[in-house]
């Protein structure tokens, strides 16, 4: 099955079952029939729902084929998926990996949680995040919320940078959101610098 497979490849679920399929093979989610709260992010009433919102937009995957939804950590932050597990209700394993990075040629210890659900992929594309999260983010919805600066934290944790020593804060999106941040905290002295398609960082 596809839990043996990714030990004996080390590589995570979805690029094992990427090349099975394009090899003509049949796939089924080890995870698939799990238990968690499938109606987790139909409201976003909590400071944890909106964080975890934020923390899939930056570091998740959402599948565009399938009802799978994927967030993927550095090891060492593994105590957040955990966290997340025990908010949602999940029994799934998060999972532990050796990624090779091609830019710094040298291998990488990632943390790898998976759900499997309609309900959760449809509130996520209700809420604005879908497969296509990093050049399209439709945020009119979670921008109205009362928790949203939790969100933001989530956000800021994956695809944000604080500097140690210098007054200083970063954070990659798209053009859009990052004009809305703009005008939300009425910044005079900041620009938007294009990194590829409509992603930029403020």
């Amino acid at each position: 099955n596809l839990k043996e497979a990714c030990k004996v490849v080390n590589f995570t679920p979805d690029g094992v079952s990427k090349k099975l399929r394009n090899e003509g093979f049949r796939c089924e989610s080890f995870n698939k029939f799990s238990h968690l709260d499938y109606k987790y992010f139909e409201k976003i009433d909590s400071e944890k729902k909106a964080y975890f919102l934020g923390l899939i937009l930056s570091d998740g995957n959402i599948s565009k084929t399938t009802n799978r939804v994927v967030i993927g950590l550095n090891k060492k932050d593994s105590y957040i998926l955990d966290a997340f597990k025990k908010d949602i209700g999940s029994d799934n394993a998060i999972r532990y990996y050796s990624v090779f990075d091609k830019r710094k040629n040298k291998y990488n210890s990632v943390s790898v949680f998976q759900i499997s659900n309609i309900n959760i992929k449809n509130d996520l594309n209700r809420l604005g995040i879908s497969h296509d999260k990093s050049n399209k983010f439709y945020f009119t919805t979670i921008a109205k919320n009362k928790n949203f600066n939790h969100f933001l934290r989530g956000l800021v944790d994956g695809d944000g940078y604080i500097s140690k020593n210098k007054n200083r804060v970063s954070l990659i999106s798209t053009k859009e959101f990052l004009d809305f941040i703009q005008n939300y905290f009425r910044f005079k002295r900041t620009k938007l610098y294009k990194l590829k398609d409509n992603i930029y960082r403020l």
